[in-house]
């Protein structure tokens, strides 16, 4: 057993058993790929890496197993579940999430699953990530250790106390029955603050107005690069970022696919001689060039957003509308009430049946500070 340092959890110790997992090629890779992709230009520490995020994964499914809810696990289930939990990020793309949205045909779940399957060799674990084990709600449900490490830590990184949960009571309670995650009822209390902070850790970090201005400015920046490609025009791009653009990028090609693949390309794109797409790029690297305005608080419509980006820019690369709609409620949860007796969370807890009827949602206009921040100041008068 070895003991690494993390400024979570203090010490996080891991089983000689995954040491080969940890030093594979295909989980060293996520030491580049940064768990919130480009959070950081709002949140200057957030740039912590899902290498790190998937070692806390890995020790809070420990810490499940060992309550006395999951006691007859079986210890080829309990491998199966912490190795699912060491893994279960490993098919993320550059850039993470976005990753998805800048190329097409790309599902990071089912990358995951199959580097698990063909380079891991690990079926049952694969079954977990494709929800086809019975205890894959330990992993994703509503209330799993996915969620309870990413929220602490992203709260951490970010230097905000959104996501700080009562952790030690909801790990030691947590178990699954007939497919659903279930929780004693007196660790009902804390399973509602930690949808409450799901809920604001979204609001003001996730879906951040400048957060969403910088990711619609690289997707506006891929789709120039798009269109250059299939137009033959003048641009650099190596061929394993072109493999994957092309819906041809390989398990054995992913290994290499990586932040920095991105970063350089960027820096290349910075000097291209197409003017849109050097001017995107520009924007992006210094951060301010794009801002996201909630046209409800600026009382401003579409129409004459649209108008005033056309006056002097493409309004197909520099207008982007984002709607924001997410519910944290996903999955039903069990309450296990003193008598025995199993009920519904949402039944349970007047204030879940509550959020669940009340989803996170927004819609942001986005497109050049220069020109919406006339909109801003217009606003202000």
């Amino acid at each position: 057993m070895i003991r690494i340092r993390d400024p979570i959890y203090r010490t996080i110790e891991i089983e000689d058993e995954f040491l080969p997992l940890i030093n594979n090629p295909y989980f060293q890779r996520l030491r580049n790929i940064r768990q919130n992709s480009l959070l950081y230009f709002v949140y200057p520490s957030a740039k912590h890496d899902r290498f790190t995020h998937s070692m806390g994964v890995y020790h809070l499914m420990r810490r499940v197993l060992n309550n006395e809810n999951n006691a007859g696990i079986s210890k080829e289930d309990q491998f199966a579940l912490k190795a699912a939990a060491l893994l279960h990020d490993i098919g993320h793309g550059p850039n993470s999430h976005l990753w998805e949205v800048l190329v097409e045909n790309f599902d990071h779940e089912q990358m995951s699953s199959q580097i698990i399957r063909e380079e891991f060799k690990l079926p049952q674990v694969a079954d977990i990530i494709e929800k086809k084990h019975p205890l894959y709600p330990l992993l994703s449900s509503v209330i799993d250790v996915d969620k309870l490490d990413y929220m602490s830590r992203d709260s951490y990184f970010c230097g905000v106390g959104y996501g700080h949960t009562d952790m030690e009571r909801i790990v030691e309670s947590m178990h699954v029955i007939d497919k659903k995650i279930a929780i004693d009822a007196k660790v009902v209390s804390s399973v509602e603050h930690m949808i409450t902070s799901r809920i604001s850790l979204y609001k003001s970090t996730y879906y951040h107005h400048l957060v969403r201005a910088m990711d619609a400015l690289l997707e506006k920046i891929f789709e120039r690069v798009q269109y250059l490609r299939k137009n033959d025009k003048e641009l650099y791009i190596d061929e394993l970022l072109l493999n994957f653009m092309q819906g041809k990028g390989t398990v054995k090609d992913f290994v290499h696919l990586d932040d920095s693949v991105i970063r350089w390309h960027l820096f290349k794109w910075s000097q291209s001689k197409d003017p849109i797409l050097k001017d995107l790029v520009t924007r992006f690297v210094y951060r301010g060039g794009f801002k996201a305005l909630d046209p409800v608080v600026y009382g401003i419509t579409k129409e004459e957003v649209l108008a005033a980006i056309g006056k002097s820019f493409d309004v197909n690369y520099y207008f982007y509308e984002t709607p924001v709609k997410k519910t944290v409620y996903e999955s039903e949860v069990l309450v296990k009430k003193k008598t025995g007796e199993l009920v519904a969370l949402s039944e349970f807890s007047p204030y879940i049946k509550n959020v669940i009827s009340l989803p996170i949602s927004a819609i942001y206009f986005i497109g050049p500070t220069e020109v919406m921040s006339e909109f801003k100041e217009h606003a202000k008068k």
